[in-house]
């Protein structure tokens, strides 16, 4: 508003989840973009292209999921046509084979920052522009303060208090890592009667229990985007998800980072929703 925004960026490589594309579509682009060539090549590749139409819903049943960086999962690694009779009839073959992805090199070609506060239109912005041309203004300083719990957690959950100083907060938010190496997916825990004391005031107004229908119900309208009344998957599965062991760690179907709890602290003591990330959805 009064200059420019200066923003340090330290990225951990772990933290990237990698996407599976659904090949059908990616076929279906490469035959738009190279159907003259194609043509011009015989009939042998538009065969291939119309058998792999034609067969791939019957032999696997493919959906979209995020895989977490260094994180093992099974992945379509090969796909090829068989011949099953001497007149030619293929089948198509998918190889399935567990993968684990790594990060060798990345480039990072946009950011979006989220910033808490309420939009602002044209004419306030050039009012407040005005009213400070001659007034000094000033910038309070922000950082993001992190506590783990004093105890890890057991079969029967964590019940803990805890006595942090805080001065100028604006949002608090719980995180719960489904592994260790699980840097951005969360799962939802089941809280119950999770509230924040600070200077005798209680945010939100009420309990925060994840299982409770008052809950169940915010979640619902706040993901009512498209006018469909219905629960989304990172939802469902962060209740349903086994938690990871020490032997077996489960890799998540859904991006948690579209489901976490927010404590809005700044102008209201209102429990609130925020969905961020992408849906994995076909």
């Amino acid at each position: 508003m009064f200059g420019d925004l200066k923003i340090k960026i330290k990225i951990n490589p772990s933290a990237f989840i990698f996407c599976q594309v659904y090949p059908v579509i990616q076929i279906a682009k490469y035959y738009s973009i190279n159907k003259d060539e194609l043509l011009s090549s015989g009939q042998d590749k538009l065969k291939d292209i119309d058998l792999f139409f034609r067969n791939w819903n019957l032999i696997f049943q493919y959906t979209n999921m995020y895989t977490q960086i260094g994180c093992t999962a099974d992945f379509v690694t090969g796909i090829r046509a068989e011949e099953l009779t001497p007149t030619g009839l293929k089948n198509l073959v998918c190889d399935i084979r567990p993968v684990t992805v790594s990060v060798r090199n990345y480039v990072i070609t946009a950011v979006t920052a989220n910033m808490s506060g309420y939009k602002a239109s044209d004419t306030c912005i050039n009012r407040v522009r005005q009213f400070y041309q001659s007034r000094p203004f000033e910038v309070s300083g922000q950082r993001i303060q992190s506590w783990v719990f004093p105890s890890a957690a057991s079969s029967y959950g964590i019940k803990t208090t805890q006595n942090k100083p805080h001065s100028h907060i604006t949002e608090m938010c719980l995180l719960f890592l489904k592994d260790s190496r699980h840097v951005t997916c969360y799962e939802n825990p089941h809280n119950f009667d999770t509230q924040v004391t600070t200077m005798y005031r209680i945010f939100p107004d009420f309990a925060i229990n994840t299982l409770s229908e008052q809950f169940f119900t915010m979640q619902l309208q706040a993901n009512n985007l498209d006018s469909t009344f219905d629960a989304c998957d990172e939802y469902e599965n962060s209740v349903t998800t086994p938690r990871a062991s020490k032997t077996r760690r489960y890799n998540p179907v859904n991006d948690y980072t579209s489901f976490f709890i927010l404590i809005q602290c700044e102008r209201n003591n209102n429990g609130a929703l925020t969905f961020d990330g992408f849906d994995s959805k076909k």
